[in-house]
């Protein structure tokens, strides 16, 4: 489950960063939007103080410019300006309301205010007046002694007066800052509403798409833990594919090694098994046979002088001893460890040479005898009498297993990758699949009057050969030998 942790990881962290980048957007947005608006009354301030500059009635010039102006009282001089320019600011403000506005002459300060405030004239405005003709935007967040700005923060922007082309003072033009932010508060909750919206649905879709990520993953590692080497949902995770393939080389590794062991395992019990087995025909076998051999003399001697009805029982007795004989014989084969006299000899010659008798055998149970030998085949370095006891023992029993029923037995040679193979299979009843791991034990036999030790004669042979040996067989369809010897070089 360990993909799907991280998963979750990566869906916490990315939601973070996504929230992150949200709340960055709104507040670049919120200050990009209190600019624009900033911008946008700038503007408006702009025009309203060059309407103002531009309606200076030119009486006001003329004023100015009269010798008999320089000598009147002051407060004469700012009454004739002021008859002239309010006016002119109370239609602004008329179509403008919300603005404060004046004139402001360098020789009197201010002339004229609008709205008008019953303690502006002749106040001294903290404001420093143009030096040039490029108009400035100023923000003032405060002004003392100013009852006309209402003491509050305030956008004002100043503009250039000419008279007769003359500078003789300049116009200011001003809004309340809580009207801009009014404007910039409704914006921004908009903006904020269509982030939290957008934020909504990108955390909505993301989670559908983690949710479809985390089920398929969660399928993923299931699969992957039950063994499969290719998972419905491998190709949505293109990157696992690399991990897929070394987990699955791993696990065939690992399952490959757990048989080897598995069949080592057995092996060595067999071997044990084997080893109990010649020690104990080592010495009974031969305790055992010494005596057969005098029973034996005793009645073939009996037989000659009995009567014919008698023979027959005697007959019957020798033949009883013979098989007795035989399977201390197996014992022997078992048990003892001399030296085979391999030589280099052609399986195929060895073969022919007992054609005779498992033809003369499959005729006798009216079974088929198919027999496929390749030539030309390698030789081999073997043991032509063991070999031949091989043969016989797996034919024969081939032949048993079919019974009376009509079968067929097939001998096949041939070679491949340097070892030369022997196959051969009959169509009988076969062995069961909970069987075919026993076969090759001592003492284990599905026979009624079987000893068990004709195929672990066999196999002990084929391995003193440096030879291998398999089985295998269907319940109902027969049985298939294949044993390989390595060619002789």
């Amino acid at each position: 489950m360990l993909p799907v942790a991280i998963h979750k990881r990566v869906y916490i962290i990315t939601v973070c960063i996504i929230t992150l980048l949200m709340i960055l957007f709104a507040v670049t947005t919120i200050r990009s939007v209190e600019q624009l608006y900033r911008d946008k009354e700038a503007q408006e301030l702009m025009t309203m103080a060059a309407v103002l500059g531009q309606r200076l009635p030119p009486s006001v010039g003329k004023v100015l410019s009269t010798p008999e102006f320089s000598i009147m009282p002051e407060h004469e001089r700012r009454a004739a300006l002021e008859r002239d320019c309010q006016p002119v600011l109370d239609e602004m403000t008329a179509t403008h309301p919300g603005y404060s506005m004046g004139y402001y002459f360098d020789s009197l300060k201010v002339i004229a205010v609008a709205p008008v405030r019953s303690n502006v004239s002749g106040s001294n405005i903290s404001y420093p007046s143009l030096t040039d003709y490029v108009p400035r935007v100023l923000t003032v967040p405060y002004i003392e002694n100013d009852e006309s700005w209402d003491r509050q923060p305030r956008f004002t922007l100043t503009y250039p007066l000419l008279a007769d082309g003359n500078r003789v003072g300049h116009v200011w033009v001003s809004v309340k800052m809580e009207n801009i932010e009014k404007q910039v508060r409704r914006n921004a909750g908009w903006q904020i509403a269509g982030v939290w919206i957008l934020w909504s649905i990108l955390l909505l879709l993301m989670r559908s798409i983690f949710n479809k990520m985390d089920k398929t993953l969660a399928l993923l590692a299931q699969e992957i833990q039950e063994g499969s080497e290719h998972p419905d949902g491998i190709n949505q995770f293109p990157q696992l594919i690399p991990v897929l393939n070394t987990v699955t080389a791993l696990r065939a590794n690992l399952q490959s090694e757990l048989q080897k062991k598995e069949r080592m395992d057995q092996e060595i019990a067999r071997l044990d098994r084997m080893q109990l087995i010649s020690q104990m025909a080592a010495g009974v076998a031969h305790e055992i046979r010494n005596p057969m051999t005098v029973v034996m003399g005793f009645v073939q001697m009996m037989a000659q002088k009995a009567e014919e009805k008698a023979k027959t029982n005697f007959a019957i007795i020798m033949d009883e001893l013979k098989r007795v004989n035989e399977i201390i014989s197996d014992f022997l084969s078992l048990a003892r460890n001399k030296d085979f006299e391999r030589r280099k000899q052609q399986l195929n010659e060895i073969i022919s040479s007992l054609h005779p008798l498992i033809y003369t055998d499959t005729v006798k149970q009216g079974l088929d005898f198919v027999l496929q030998l390749e030539e030309p085949l390698p030789e081999v370095y073997v043991d032509g009498k063991e070999i031949k006891q091989l043969i016989l023992n797996l034919t024969r029993n081939a032949i048993e297993a079919m019974g009376e029923e009509k079968g067929m037995l097939m001998l096949k040679t041939s070679h491949n990758k340097g070892q030369v193979e022997l196959c051969i299979s009959d169509t009988g009843c076969g062995i069961s699949q909970d069987m075919l791991d026993k076969v090759f034990d001592p003492f284990f036999t599905t026979k009624a009057e079987g000893t068990g030790l004709g195929l672990a004669v066999c196999k002990n042979i084929v391995e003193h050969h440096h030879g291998t040996m398999q089985v295998q067989s269907m319940q109902g369809q027969g049985t298939t030998f294949l044993i390989r010897f390595p060619a002789a070089k």
